[in-house]
């Protein structure tokens, strides 16, 4: 294993999306499947996850300022098989058994004096160990489904942070925010693989690959500046430009592995907040600007979830949303979104072609179909990945346009308070890969409740429904070698909440 160069770039190429050997409607509508909800898969996938947690709080009043200590500790495993080639042959099978332990220790230093300027001191340490202890991948692909081979790896962290941050009061109406922030992380890698290949007689061959042990510390400065002023009692603006940085690591599922840069990204905002006509209405409006850097893109090859980083991204847009108390029972709300987020940079997108390659399709000097296995003019179905531009293309999961609108009614009885609520969704759709080629199409969502809390109001029986109309629409989206692949939304959903405050 070692750092992976970077392949010439391909031409993009576009056509219906297909699993392996056929489309997936195709397959699955004879026997009576659904091709919306139902998989292709020979092996029933099962996750079992456990975790646990701890924190201590500890705070000091020592005269002026006061002194706050937060410590705590996380435990957590993921044990998972499933088949991720979209197939009732059993090409790949992934049985992953993976680990994240986290401690972490944060110290704050808080005045509580008078005057105008108030600050806060801290320090921020964590200590983190994550990784696959002996995650094995079987099937056809893995010695013609006689053998294994098991990936060992760990990620160690130890990162430390300083920050201040500091706001001066300009008079009653006005605040200057200022922080800063130095964060230091160290990433360790040691990793592994054990195979067995069961061809070579006379009992088959066990292989233990060399181990690798690298490190890498990412340094960033990051900062937090704002003003806001108060024109009133029911008017505020304000402005912040803040710059934060998304730390890199050691990308194991990549073969070879790979180190994931870091993200940095310069956010600009500004906005207003409104408490109008006697504080019945609540409006607030904020446009916004990002600048992103070394974005980190999630791709799945070969049922292995790996990241990787395009250049930059400009994203900008507007929300608002408005509360209206129409009376001391009817309450309305809303809101919008419109976002326009395209890649800068992007010529090392991951782009995907379906299966069977078109007429005339040429596979670039220099690359191959990544997760193929076995020549890729010859596939009937999935997808062939190869690297190419992104760039003016949607960022994955953006949609442009997202409104909600909704309100809740209080009726008052002898017997308690009942509260009828309901929210309508909608969403203009996205993208789920960086070449736009595997899209979710536009829905609308429909939730409602009623609920009634007793004279006390210390008991509650909430009766609910999510998504009544039966929307089918997907919360995530992609292409992979094995072919077009999603996470569908729950569908229609009711039941019954109970609840007793004490």
């Amino acid at each position: 294993m070692s750092t992976a160069a970077t392949p010439p770039h391909p031409p993009s190429a576009t056509s219906a999306p297909t699993r392996w050997g056929r489309t997936w409607c195709s397959r699955s509508s004879p026997p009576g499947g659904n091709p919306e909800r139902d998989i292709m898969a020979d092996v029933d996938p099962v996750m079992h996850t456990r975790a646990w947690g701890t924190s201590l709080t500890l705070e000091q009043d020592l005269g002026g300022v006061s002194l706050k200590s937060i410590t705590a500790y996380r435990h957590s495993t993921f044990d998972y098989n499933f088949d991720p080639d979209g197939t009732t042959v059993r090409r790949i099978v992934v049985d992953n058994h993976l680990y994240d332990k986290q401690f972490t220790q944060e110290v704050n230093l808080v005045s509580e004096a008078g005057g105008p300027f108030k600050w806060v001191l801290g320090g921020f340490y964590m200590h983190g160990n994550a990784g696959n202890d002996g995650s094995r991948t079987t099937g056809l692909f893995t010695y013609g489904n006689n053998g294994y081979v098991d990936d060992y790896n760990s990620i160690k962290l130890d990162s430390f942070a300083g920050f201040a941050e500091g706001t001066y009061s300009l008079g009653d109406s006005t605040h200057v925010i200022a922080g800063i922030r130095y964060t230091s992380d160290k990433r360790s890698l040691s990793a592994y693989d054990v195979s067995f290949n069961g061809n070579v007689p006379p009992s088959g061959l066990l292989t233990v690959s060399d181990t690798i042990n690298e490190g890498k510390t990412f340094k960033k400065v990051t900062w937090r500046l704002s003003i806001d002023h108060r024109f009133s009692p029911e008017l505020l603006a304000y402005a912040s430009y803040n710059r934060g940085f998304r730390s890199g690591t050691f990308i194991t599922q990549s073969d070879p592995i790979v180190l994931l840069q870091p993200e940095l990204v310069d956010a600009y905002e500004v906005g207003i907040k409104s408490d109008l006509f006697g504080r019945k209405v609540r409006f607030n409006l904020a446009g916004y600007y990002y600048d992103e850097k070394n974005i980190q893109v999630m791709q799945v090859i070969s049922g292995a979830q790996t990241v990787y980083n395009a250049d930059g991204a400009h994203i900008y847009g507007i929300d608002a949303d408005l509360t209206w108390r129409v009376t001391s029972d009817l309450r309305l709300f809303g809101g919008l979104n419109w976002m326009h987020a395209r890649y800068t940079d992007f010529d090392t997108a991951i782009i995907s072609t379906p299966y069977p390659l078109p007429a005339g399709f040429t596979i670039p000097t220099g690359q191959t179909c990544l997760g193929t296995n076995g020549s890729p003019y010859t596939q009937l179905g999935g997808n062939c990945l190869l690297i190419g531009d992104a760039s003016g293309n949607k960022l994955q999961n953006t949609p442009t346009f997202t409104a909600s609108v909704g309100g809740s009614y209080d009726l008052h009885t002898g017997i308690g308070k009942f509260t009828l609520a309901g929210n309508y969704y909608y969403n203009s759709g996205f993208v789920g890969s960086p070449d736009e080629r595997v899209k979710q199409k536009a829905y609308n969502t429909l939730d409602a409740s009623l609920t009634w809390r007793s004279s006390a109001d210390n008991l509650f029986v909430r009766f609910w429904g999510k998504n009544i109309t039966n929307e089918f629409y997907r919360t995530q989206i992609g292409a992979t070698n094995s072919g077009d692949n999603g996470t569908y939304a729950a569908p229609r959903t009711y039941g019954v909440t109970a609840g007793f405050d004490f």
